[in-house]
């Protein structure tokens, strides 16, 4: 994964992380596979889970690209499910952002 964290949009508030960030409520953030070492990606599936309060619905989203603007506060696990050129599924979950 490759995640951009930014309030408000502008290149000078733009934050990259790898693995882990803790980012205000109402940030707007990006995760993208472009530096995957899944060749041929295609097909992503992303899945965003507030760990910290299941009453809160997960989110779905299918594109390369995940944009989301985190509104309520906790601990979030994001999944990437994605399909190479061959036809291969790989699956990546990772408990990696914290929203304040």
């Amino acid at each position: 994964f490759e995640k951009h964290a930014r309030v408000p949009m502008s290149a000078d508030d733009t934050r990259v992380f790898s693995d882990y960030a803790e980012v205000e409520r109402s940030t707007h953030v990006t995760i993208s596979t472009d530096i995957s070492k899944f060749p041929g990606s295609k097909n992503a599936k992303w899945t965003i889970t507030n760990i910290t309060n299941p009453k809160i619905t997960d989110i779905y989203y299918n594109n390369m690209w995940l944009t989301y603007i985190f509104k309520e506060p906790g601990y979030y696990s994001i999944q990437l499910e994605a399909e190479d050129t061959h036809g291969n599924k790989n699956v990546v979950k990772r408990n990696m952002l914290k929203v304040k």
